[in-house]
């Protein structure tokens, strides 16, 4: 029975983005229980996820504490009057199974909706093209510098005196030299300003798309543990 009232729990969603629609292609006909349609951002949404996680984890220690209420001494009578409490220990760890197992449909619903908007608007590919940018600022900002904190060339080390000592005995003189001339690293330099400014751009064409509005069905009780009121 569980199982049936997760299923009318979220229902499937729709995109509103620039006029365009996701068709809803298994819209129930029939509700189990009361739901709310909530219009939120796509960042809204994630925080919605975010919230109903952190129920999750704080249900997970109401049962460990409700085990630990569970311990009773079983050479006194002490048991004989607690049945009451053991009622309510017992209310909590079933109604910790069944919020548990709603809240997870629901994160599952919000997350799949949102990966679907994701791929709709662009999110994805935009993300990717940001982390190979950062990956690839990353070894160019190490190339530059490494050739900064080295002073001398290769050819500047030809020229170099040996250095000994008073009798005549050549010291070893590791010195670092550099790898790549000035006109090079002064290009990968250039290339590191333009990558930034690319992948600022990314970013921030990825905070407009994260303002798109998806429209997600919640029941009372998951929209009350995420702070949703409707308005």
């Amino acid at each position: 029975m569980i199982f049936f009232v997760i299923v009318w729990l979220i229902q499937p969603t729709q995109i509103r983005y620039d006029g365009g629609q996701l068709e809803n292609l298994n819209k129930p006909t029939v509700k189990e229980m009361t739901n709310q349609k909530f219009n939120l951002t796509l960042t809204r949404w994630h925080k919605v996820a975010d919230r109903l996680q952190q129920e999750i984890t704080r249900q997970s220690t109401e049962v460990d504490s409700a085990y630990m209420r569970s311990r009773f001494d079983a050479n006194t009578k002490e048991s004989a009057n607690r049945s009451g409490l053991m009622d309510t220990i017992s209310a909590t760890v079933e109604g910790a199974i069944t919020l548990n197992e709603n809240l997870l449909a629901c994160i599952s619903t919000i997350r799949t909706e949102l990966a679907k908007a994701n791929a709709k608007l662009g999110v994805a590919e935009r993300l990717a093209t940001v982390d190979a940018i950062s990956k690839r600022t990353q070894m160019l900002e190490k190339i530059t510098t490494q050739e900064r904190d080295r002073t001398i060339s290769f050819g500047d080390l030809l020229t170099m005196e040996p250095v000994s000592t008073n009798n005549g005995v050549f010291l070893s003189n590791s010195t670092p030299v550099k790898i790549l001339t000035q006109e090079r690293i002064a290009e990968l330099q250039e290339a590191i300003t333009t990558l930034r400014r690319r992948s600022h751009g990314i970013t921030d064409e990825i905070a407009d798309i994260n303002r798109s509005i998806l429209s997600i069905e919640l029941s009372e009780e998951v929209a009350a543990i995420a702070g949703l009121t409707k308005e």
